[in-house]
């Protein structure tokens, strides 16, 4: 099984700059043309993340680990055995990927994986009060979308995790739209422990 680790805002700078001083790090130590692909859309996701959930990302020593397509990370510890595309350890500070050829899909579920950091940072505040009156609307908002939305409105830790990603990769659909979860994932951000 191949595996990119990206390593984000490590002082040590290996074959591949990556997020601008992180690394990539291959099994040959060099980038395929598979491995700039991730770079890439790895690159773009960062630079569209605010700089207090950076910091964050950085204070916390997070890591990412891209899989090829069809592996999953219960081959690298076996409590990931219901791992989807992508998944968060709070505890060993990882975020997994899989590897997918299209953009789109990529970026949310980068930003999908973001969005459940970002709701740690925050004590999940997806569990509290203040998220509820963004809960209580997830219908209207995620009736907007073709694919199945059920996982993101069963549960409000995936249901923050999904709108922020939309949030991230739509950001004018969703102030146009819907400008209380514009301003309130905005806010979030700006204030990332």
């Amino acid at each position: 099984m191949k595996r990119i680790i990206i390593t984000l805002f490590t002082a040590i700078s290996l074959t591949a700059t990556l997020l601008h001083s992180g690394t990539v790090v291959t099994a040959k130590d060099k980038l395929s043309e598979y491995d700039k692909t991730v770079q890439n859309t790895m690159n773009d996701c960062y630079n569209n993340i605010n700089g207090n959930l950076k910091d964050y990302m950085k204070n916390n020593n997070y890591h990412i680990v891209i899989l090829d397509e069809g592996q999953t990370p219960n081959r690298i510890d076996s409590k990931y055995k219901d791992f989807a595309t992508g998944l968060i350890d709070y505890d060993k500070k990882m975020i997994y990927l899989q590897y997918f050829p299209d953009e789109e899909t990529m970026n949310n579920n980068f930003y999908h994986e973001l969005g459940h950091m970002l709701d740690s940072s925050k004590s999940f505040i997806s569990e509290t009060n203040s998220f509820d009156t963004i809960w209580n609307n997830r219908a209207d908002f995620f009736s907007r979308f073709a694919y199945d939305t059920s996982y993101f409105t069963a549960n409000k830790r995936e249901c923050f995790a999904q709108m922020y990603a939309i949030y991230k990769m739509f950001p004018d659909w969703v102030e146009c739209n819907y400008l209380y979860i514009y301003n309130y994932f905005l806010s979030l951000e700006r204030g990332a422990n």
